[in-house]
């Protein structure tokens, strides 16, 4: 009686012991879950603001007549675009990175949507500018129908074109067909832009994380085209990848998929047994190491687009604002306007070089946005990384500058935000979705003029 007693209780122990793991094992995966929907509606919510923020600073600028219209009708087009485009993107994005991805395919023609894309492409204002050549390179290929998503395969055609283009200074871009059997049809998209590094292909397909050429060569970039234009094409039963690339001489990207053999219409679906933290690319932030920092050459900073025109000699000394930003939009709308308001105007998008200039410059007050791209440890560039707290906490510790005021001028605008930046010494706190620029402007010198009272008591 007593081993059978001892053997149930042994069962019972196990069993509980087993629930017990599962349970831990799905609050976890719960925990996951809510770790991708609050980064993602956080990553979402600085995206859309963005071009919104550039579009309400246009038409604030218009109706100051403190812009020239050409100019500000300029921006306003851009923020439409680029809103569109961004909503496009994290849409799919959105729809990959839940539990199944969902596609329809049928037999489709693209030859057809390829052809289509190329002359949408010829009309590109960049492609103008630059005089590219855009072509199918062999448009006598038979090319047969395919088996996927219409709709899904327009967008990785269009991101690959997109890409040559935009990377491309002189020369041509081109889309070639090759069928190198029955089963696929393989597209190559080529251009003779400027390559892609060695240590950048390592980091093509992963989520919000970019080339170092390519942030520099189209800072607007959300870092999510490669990423879902792959997941797509492996969707449809294909494969997309880097071909070849060589640094001046361009680029060839290629992806396959399925020859039409008369399936069914079906929809696919991928599913998943546990949840991908859409930030796993670049999401752990290395400490930033300041130690060289001060060895900075100040002087190339100008090269940098760091210091502004400087007043005549004879002229009263101009309040020195410092912009931490890196959307060139905004940097260059606000340069013009904070200078026709009476001030010097310095930007960098690198926070070693903002502590440097903060303290060489004798900057007066700080203009902070959260979100700094950052280069890691693998040379990718990780789009949405938050360096501005990094700063800010720096800053505030640092006996030489922790008294220059500093607004975090941000496209968050959570509660837990505004604490953050209170909890880390920020003077000001305003939403770019919000702002005026006469908002701006106000608050800017409340704060430099709260600074002189300070220093004066």
């Amino acid at each position: 009686m007593y081993k059978e007693v001892a053997k149930f209780n042994e069962t019972l122990r196990d069993k509980v012991d087993e629930q017990t793991k599962d349970i831990k094992e799905k609050n976890q995966y719960l925990r996951e879950l809510l770790n991708i929907k609050s980064d993602f509606l956080h990553i979402v919510n600085h995206q859309l603001n963005t071009p919104l923020s550039i579009m309400r600073n246009a038409f604030s600028m218009l109706e100051e007549k403190s812009i020239d219209y050409q100019k500000g009708m300029e921006y306003l087009k851009g923020g439409l675009t680029r809103m569109s485009e961004t909503i496009k993107d994290f849409w799919d994005a959105f729809e990959l990175e839940g539990q199944k991805m969902e596609l329809e395919p049928k037999e489709t023609d693209i030859g057809e949507i390829i052809r289509n894309q190329v002359e949408e492409k010829k009309r590109m204002p960049k492609a103008r500018e630059k005089g590219l050549e855009i072509k199918i390179a062999n448009p006598d290929f038979a090319v047969l129908n395919v088996f996927c998503d219409p709709k899904k395969i327009v967008h990785v055609i269009s991101n690959l074109l997109d890409n040559a283009v935009y990377y491309t200074e002189r020369g041509s871009v081109s889309v070639s067909y090759e069928q190198p059997n029955k089963k696929y049809l393989k597209v190559k998209v080529s251009d003779t832009g400027m390559g892609i590094s060695k240590q950048d292909q390592e980091n093509l397909f992963k989520k919000f994380s970019r080339g170092k050429d390519s942030e520099a060569m189209r800072p607007d970039g959300s870092g999510l085209g490669l990423y879902i234009a792959q997941r797509i094409v492996e969707g449809n039963g294909g494969e997309l990848k880097l071909e070849k690339s060589e640094a001046g001489k361009g680029t060839v990207f290629s992806f396959t998929v399925p020859v039409y053999s008369g399936q069914k219409k079906i929809t696919l679906s991928q599913t998943r047994r546990r949840a991908e933290r859409i930030l796993a690319a670049g999401k752990k932030q290395d400490k930033v190491d300041l130690t060289n920092a001060n060895q900075t050459n100040f002087k190339n900073m100008e090269n940098k687009n760091l210091a502004a025109e400087k007043p005549a000699a004879d002229a009263p000394e101009m309040p020195k604002i410092l912009m931490v930003e890196d959307e060139v939009n905004l940097i260059d709308m606000y340069k013009d306007y904070l200078m026709k308001n009476g001030f010097d105007f310095y930007n960098t998008k690198d926070i070693n070089e903002a502590l440097v200039v903060a303290k060489t410059a004798k900057i007066d007050a700080i203009l902070l946005d959260i979100v700094i791209p950052k280069q890691m440890p693998d040379g990718s560039i990780y789009t949405m990384a938050q360096q501005g707290w990094d700063f800010l906490k720096q800053a505030k510790q640092d006996p030489k500058i922790k008294d220059i005021p500093v607004i975090v001028w941000t496209n968050f605008n959570s509660e837990d935000d505004r604490k953050k930046a209170k909890d880390l010494g920020a003077d000001g706190f305003i939403f770019k979705g919000d702002t005026e620029p006469k908002k701006l402007i106000e608050e800017v010198r409340e704060v430099i003029k709260k600074k002189i009272a300070l220093k004066n008591q």
